[in-house]
């Protein structure tokens, strides 16, 4: 890209340095979820092996006011965390395994310690929860978010056979309820 186009980046509040900067340290986070070739490509990656009728269940969220409340605290981590495992819990309960994960963070401008933060949280959840990060998006919007302000969603998707699929039309009286204990608030705000 010619300096003509990158001093226009900038005074929209794009820093292509930062971008690329950020993109290279998420590489060694990505590295157990990632093949090399696919980080930073436009669309990720994934195998399905050993089903067979699969259904694919997918879910989109964000992490809401806690975005408020983790960042006055400084734990950039824990609103990754919470991310994905709010997403998983999405879907696992109607009965699929979490395949994938994608990521979407907007910020006014890159803050490389917060955001790999988020991503290290993210990874660590993916990694407890059996799944992978396949991808995601950083967007640098100056002219939407004002200073320090950003915003966190996620995709997951995640496999079932389906005859396996829970849902109320399968549900009745007598079926089995097992609570699990969580390992924190897994919601999507406090509001």
């Amino acid at each position: 890209m010619d300096s003509e186009n990158t001093l226009n980046y900038l005074k929209s509040g794009v820093d292509l340095n930062k971008a690329a900067n950020l993109k290279e340290n998420m590489k060694s986070l990505l590295s157990k979820h990632q093949k090399e070739h696919n980080i930073g490509n436009f669309g990720g990656l994934f195998e399905i092996k050993d089903y067979k009728n699969p259904v694919l269940i997918s879910s989109t969220d964000g992490v809401g006011s806690k975005l408020l409340v983790y960042s006055e605290l400084n734990k950039y981590n824990l609103l990754g965390q919470d991310l994905v495992n709010l997403s998983v819990n999405d879907i696992v309960c109607i009965g699929a395994y979490p395949l994938f994960f994608l990521d979407y963070i907007a910020v006014e401008k890159i803050n490389e310690e917060n955001i790999l933060s988020i991503i290290q949280g993210i990874v660590k959840a993916c990694e407890e929860n059996n799944c992978k990060l396949v991808g995601g998006e950083t967007a640098q919007m100056a002219e939407v978010y004002t200073e320090g302000k950003f915003d966190l969603a996620g995709f997951i998707v995640g496999i079932s056979e389906k005859n396996k699929i829970k849902n109320k039309s399968n549900t009745k009286s007598g079926d089995l309820l097992i609570g699990i204990p969580s390992n924190g608030i897994h919601t999507n705000g406090y509001s």
